[in-house]
C-alpha cells in the first residue's frame, strides 16, 4: 500500500467516525480499507465541513455561531485522534464513537441552535436552548438502542461481519478469537460467509480449510485447502493449510512438499512471519513423523511448540512420549496446563506420562481430571479401569469399564475388559 493511499484511507476513517457518531447503529464499527478515490472524496468531506464551519460563522456573525464552528473543529479534531488511535488493525474504529461522539452532537445542537436564533420569526427568547436541548435528546435516543455494541469490542466486529461478511479487519480480528478458543466450526462458518460474498478473497479460503482441517473434517478440509492453494499460489498460509490437511490424510511427502513451498514464500512475506513459521514447522513435524523420521519430527515439533500453536505443543509431547524422552513430555504438558488448566488432551497425556511412570495416584487423579473437564474423553475412562484393574482396585475398575461399555456400546475394548476384570478375583488394593 502506497503512503498517498494510507493517507487516504485515514482520511476515509475519520469521515466514517464522523458519520458513525451521528448514525451509531447504521453504519458498520469497522470501515473496509478504502480506495485511493473513496480516500479522497472523504478527505473532501472532512476538509468542506471545516471550510463549512467557518463559513457559517461569518455568515450569521453571530456568537452562538462562533462558538458551533468552534465545536466542528474541535469534532474533527476529536475524530482525527480517534482514527488515528484505532488505526487500521488497531481495534474497531467504533471504539472512538463514546469519546467523540459527544463532541459531534454537541457541534450539531450548537449549529441548530445558531440557526433558530437566528431566525427573527420565532420570538420565543430560549428558542436557540429547546432546539439543541431536541437535538441533545436525539442523539441519546439514537445512542441508547447502540449501548451494546459501542461498549463491547467482541459486538462491533459482529456487527461488521453483519454488514459485510468479508470485512477483512473483522474477519481477521473475529478468527482469532475463534482461533483461541478453538471454536473450529465457527470459524469454518465465518470462512464459509466470507467466501459466498468473496470467493477470491484468500483469507476467507484460508480461515475455511483452516478450520476444517483442525476439525479434523478432513474430505472437506483437503479439498478446500487444494484448491485454496492453488487459488492463492503465492500464499505462504495457503501452502500450510494444504501440507497440515495433506500431512493428516497420510500423503506425508506431498505434505512436505507444500511445507517446504511454504517456508520459501514465507521468506519474501511481510506480515504474520512468526505466525505461519510456527505453522508450517508443525505441519512439517506431522509429515515427517509419517515419514519414520523421528528425530526430525521432534526438532520440528518443537520449533512450532515454541511458536505457541496449541496443537503442536501437543505434538510435542506425544513424541516425546512415544520416544520415552517423560521429562520433555513434562516440559510441554505443563506449557499447555498453565495457558488452559481444562485442557482435556493434556491433562489427559499428563496422566498418561503418571501412569507410565507406575504413579497410581497421580495417573489416577490425572484421568479423573480429565473426565471432568470432557466428560466423552472415551481412552482416559478406559485407561482409568486398566489403572485401577492393573493396581488391584478391582470394584472401582469394574465401575468405570461399565461406564465405558454404557458411553461407547460400539467399542468392542469394553466388553474385553470387563471380561479381564472378571478373570481376577476380587481384592483390595
Amino acid at each position: 500500500m502506497t503512503p498517498a493511499l494510507d493517507l487516504g484511507d485515514f482520511a476515509a476513517r475519520v469521515a466514517h467516525l464522523l458519520a458513525l457518531c451521528v448514525a451509531p447503529g447504521q453504519l458498520s464499527p469497522e470501515p473496509p480499507p478504502a480506495s485511493s478515490a473513496a480516500g479522497l472524496l472523504a478527505a473532501a468531506v472532512v476538509v468542506a465541513v471545516l471550510v463549512g464551519a467557518v463559513r457559517f460563522q461569518r455568515a450569521l456573525g453571530s456568537k452562538v455561531g462562533k462558538i458551533a464552528a468552534a465545536a466542528w473543529w474541535v469534532a474533527v479534531a476529536a475524530a482525527t485522534a480517534g482514527a488515528l488511535y484505532f488505526r487500521a488493525g488497531a481495534g474497531p474504529l467504533g471504539r472512538a464513537v463514546l469519546f467523540v461522539g459527544p463532541f459531534v452532537w454537541l457541534a450539531l445542537a450548537l449549529t441548530v441552535a445558531a440557526l433558530t436564533h437566528a431566525a427573527r420569526r420565532v420570538r420565543f427568547r430560549y428558542r436557540g436552548h429547546v432546539a439543541a436541548a431536541v437535538v441533545l435528546a436525539l442523539g441519546v435516543a439514537l445512542y441508547v438502542p447502540a449501548r451494546g455494541v459501542l461498549t463491547s469490542p467482541a459486538r462491533m466486529w459482529q456487527r461488521a461481519l453483519e454488514i459485510e461478511p468479508s470485512n477483512e479487519s473483522a474477519v481477521r480480528a473475529s478468527a482469532a478469537a475463534l482461533w483461541a478458543a478453538r471454536r473450529w466450526d465457527e470459524l469454518v462458518a465465518l470462512g464459509e460467509k466470507c467466501v459466498a460474498v468473496a470467493p477470491a478473497a484468500c483469507l476467507c479460503q484460508v480461515l475455511r480449510a483452516q478450520g476444517e482441517v483442525r476439525a479434523r473434517r478432513l474430505p472437506a478440509g483437503l479439498e478446500h485447502a487444494r484448491t485454496t492453494a492453488d487459488l492463492c499460489g503465492t500464499s505462504a498460509a495457503a501452502h500450510q493449510v494444504h501440507a497440515e490437511a495433506l500431512a493428516l490424510s497420510e500423503q506425508p511427502e506431498r505434505a512436505l512438499s507444500e511445507a517446504n513451498r511454504g517456508v520459501e514464500l514465507l521468506a519474501v512475506a511481510d506480515a504474520d512471519k512468526e505466525r505461519w513459521e510456527s505453522a508450517l514447522d508443525y505441519a512439517r513435524a506431522l509429515a515427517l513423523w509419517s515419514l519414520k523420521r523421528p528425530e526430525e519430527a521432534r526438532e520440528a515439533a518443537a520449533r512450532a511448540a515454541d511458536g505457541g500453536d496449541r496443537d503442536a505443543r501437543l505434538a510435542a509431547a506425544y513424541f516425546a512420549i512415544v520416544a520415552q524422552d517423560l521429562q520433555a513430555a513434562d516440559h510441554w504438558l505443563a506449557v499447555m496446563l498453565a495457558d488452559d488448566p481444562a485442557d482435556g488432551d493434556a491433562l489427559y497425556n499428563t496422566a498418561f506420562v503418571a501412569d507410565q511412570r507406575n504413579d497410581y495416584n497421580r495417573a489416577r487423579e490425572g484421568y479423573l481430571a480429565t473426565l471432568r473437564a470432557s466428560p466423552d474423553y472415551a481412552l482416559a475412562r478406559y485407561k482409568l479401569a486398566e489403572l485401577t484393574l492393573r493396581f488391584g482396585v478391582r470394584d472401582e475398575a469394574l465401575h468405570h469399564a461399565e461406564k465405558f461399555i454404557a458411553d461407547y456400546p460400539g467399542d468392542p475394548r469394553g466388553p474385553e475388559l470387563k471380561a479381564r476384570i472378571a478373570q481376577q478375583a476380587p481384592a483390595g488394593r
